[in-house]
């Protein structure tokens, strides 16, 4: 637990890091393209039994969802707990079910490597909130 309590506050910087440098290029992506669009909110991050693009993908053709890390990153740094990084790791692996989707079937070859490292990240995370969860 210290561990990763430890290293997610520089997890949290480096997800900000990354939103702040492609932040703006994917909001003018967004509005200059021309398809329905529909934001989630009022939520951390949709519920895992709450599949955002079966109940309204029929209808909009693009749901763009928040960032659970940058959304619970505040919270982590200002008053480090653990309900706070098992939410952080619950929201985490609820959004990985959502790669495939957000990928469109169009998983190159360059991408491999970094499914790789992914893959092993969440099976770590997941072993780590069993960890968490069950004491």
């Amino acid at each position: 637990m210290e561990s990763l309590s430890s290293a997610l506050p520089d997890m949290v910087d480096a997800v900000c890091e990354f939103w702040s440098s492609v932040g703006d290029a994917a909001g003018y992506h967004l509005q200059d393209s021309r398809q329905l669009k529909a934001v989630f909110a009022g939520d951390i991050f949709p519920a895992r039994w709450e599949n955002a693009v079966s109940t309204a993908g029929l209808y909009i053709d693009t749901i763009i969802l928040p960032c659970p890390i940058t959304r619970l990153g505040t919270l982590l740094k200002a008053e480090p707990s653990t309900q706070i990084i098992k939410a952080i790791i619950k929201h985490v692996l609820t959004a990985m079910t959502y790669r495939d989707i957000a990928l469109g079937g169009c998983a190159a070859e360059r991408f491999q490597d970094g499914f790789a490292l992914l893959e092993d990240a969440t099976s770590r995370l997941r072993e780590d909130f069993r960890r968490l969860t069950c004491c």
